[in-house]
């Protein structure tokens, strides 16, 4: 990904890194627990956030300004975003995600 300012190049590793960085230094504080349960996709870049009831509408809006760079989504006051299990029984494995 290729940032015109700087020329930075970022794989998704380094956004994950960088996104995770920049929630718990500088937006935990202002988004929890006001805005809990909504998420927030961040520029890493730039520092911009963009909030949504849903995960896909945080990702649209920040799309609009910056359409060529990675995002990093978190739902505010949650440690993630899906939850998955599985199990086996009688040598059958089962799984879900939500």
């Amino acid at each position: 990904m290729s940032d015109n300012n700087n020329n930075l190049i970022l794989n998704p590793e380094q956004v994950s890194q960088k996104g995770e960085e920049i929630y718990k230094n500088k937006l935990k504080s202002v988004l929890e627990p006001k805005e809990n349960g909504k998420f927030v996709a961040t520029e890493v870049v730039s520092g911009d956030y963009f909030l949504g009831d849903t995960i896909l509408e945080a990702l649209e809006k920040g799309r609009k300004k910056y359409p060529d760079r990675l995002l990093h989504t978190i739902k505010v006051g949650y440690q993630g975003v899906f939850k998955m299990g599985s199990y086996t029984r009688k040598g059958i494995s089962y799984g879900w995600n939500y």
